[in-house]
């Protein structure tokens, strides 16, 4: 569903179907934090697919956009408009992950939930509101606008691979890093060396 909405332009409606996927394989993948299996790789089980599904999405995109007034195959459009998709996807399963986090752990779990559930409520409420009830088609204003950046963008195109790649690699070393410190109290944790990577 995710590549599809990306295929369609859609990609703003992320977090929704993002937190439906993460709260299934979540619930699932649970019993895996007693294994000695590395964090990195069980994370990497979970967000591999959900990235693939943008990434094809956007490519099979060519096809249904080309077309369009403003072509999306130059380079550095592309580069800036999947960075952005991509980036907009961390965020939404950076959010996720830090439900669980080790450093909220003093905070009483219905307060957490509730908290975080009235902000992810907020978020997708404003995604479909920018979607639907924007004064023009706002996953086509979405696609212009990244168009016009990366053709305005300062950087050459090198540049510009190094400065998205620099923005989607921090936000991945906080996933990460949040996804490595959660907060099962009712689930023994594994020494990290002893694990597989």
């Amino acid at each position: 569903m995710m590549g599809f909405q990306t295929l369609g332009g859609q990609w703003l409606l992320t977090p929704f179907w993002l937190l439906i996927a993460w709260l299934n394989a979540h619930t699932k993948t649970r019993w895996l934090w007693a294994l000695p299996v590395g964090r990195r790789a069980l994370l990497w089980t979970i967000i591999g697919p959900i990235l693939a599904a943008h990434v094809l999405g956007y490519l099979a995109s060519f096809r249904v956009h080309r077309h369009a007034p403003l072509p999306v195959s130059d380079p550095r459009v592309v580069v800036v408009t999947l960075g952005a998709i991509l980036a907009w996807v961390m965020l939404a399963i950076l959010f996720c992950v830090l439900v669980d986090w080790r450093g909220f752990a003093r905070i009483p779990r219905p307060i957490l939930n509730t908290v975080f559930l009235s902000l992810f409520v907020i978020w997708c409420l404003a995604s479909f509101a920018a979607l639907y009830f924007a004064r023009h088609d706002a996953a086509t204003l979405a696609r212009d606008a990244l168009a016009q950046l990366g053709r305005a963008a300062p950087l050459g195109l090198p540049a510009l691979i190094a400065a998205a790649a620099a923005v989607l690699m921090a936000l991945y070393w906080a996933v990460e890093k949040v996804f490595s410190e959660p907060d099962f109290a009712d689930k023994p944790r594994v020494s990290q060396p002893d694990a597989f990577a």
